[in-house]
């Protein structure tokens, strides 16, 4: 198996639990080969356990993620196949915005007398 950490954006999501109640997350990211002309390949991700189950609140199709793992090739034909088992998921959640009374506020914090 080979060792891999990338950055890349979901654009397949897959929640389910196996029958022994193990909770699952499969998902597909785009991962550049070496040539920038070759493009990407699709490799599946799967992730287990506690980490599948927390992920399931916060990951959707486009999402961004930082994954590392092991990666495993499989040729079947004159076709390859990738697989990714994550050791580690974390996702690009996006920043909260601040409403504009709020960030008006934050401004005029220098203001305050006390």
């Amino acid at each position: 198996m080979i060792n891999v950490s990338t950055v890349s954006r979901i654009n397949y999501l897959e929640y389910k639990e196996l029958p022994s109640g193990t909770p699952v997350m499969n998902f597909q990211v785009g991962v550049r080969n070496r040539k920038k002309e070759d493009g990407y390949t699709n490799a599946r991700v799967s992730v287990f356990g506690q980490q599948a189950d927390w992920l399931r609140g916060h990951l959707q199709n486009g999402s961004v993620v930082q994954l590392r793992g092991s990666m495993e090739l499989i040729s079947r034909g004159d076709k390859t196949y990738a697989t990714i088992y994550a050791d580690k998921v974390n996702p690009f959640l996006p920043e909260p915005r601040v409403s504009e009374p709020a960030a008006k506020m934050a401004a005029h914090d220098d203001d305050v007398p006390f």
